[in-house]
């Protein structure tokens, strides 16, 4: 039997994020960071909630820096 390749959504991403959101270290909170990034990289859209979440990890982390960069992002859409 051959396996099937599963793409992962939007909603999958969101649920990952907001996994790693709960966790106030910033190596782990980091990796929500990076689950964005695939998200762009594989074409999946982003959205109120993605961002929500994103910036509530980076916020709950103290990463001010991280969170204003992602805050440009939104407003240049």
């Amino acid at each position: 039997m051959k396996a099937k390749v599963i793409k992962p959504t939007g909603a999958t991403f969101n649920i990952l994020m907001h996994a790693y959101s709960r966790r106030i270290q910033s190596k782990i909170v980091e990796k929500a960071y990076v689950a964005f990034e695939n998200m762009i990289r594989d074409g999946i859209k982003l959205s109120t909630e993605t961002y929500s979440t994103l910036l509530d990890a980076f916020r709950r982390a103290g990463d001010t820096e991280t969170l204003m960069k992602i805050w440009k992002l939104i407003m240049n859409q």
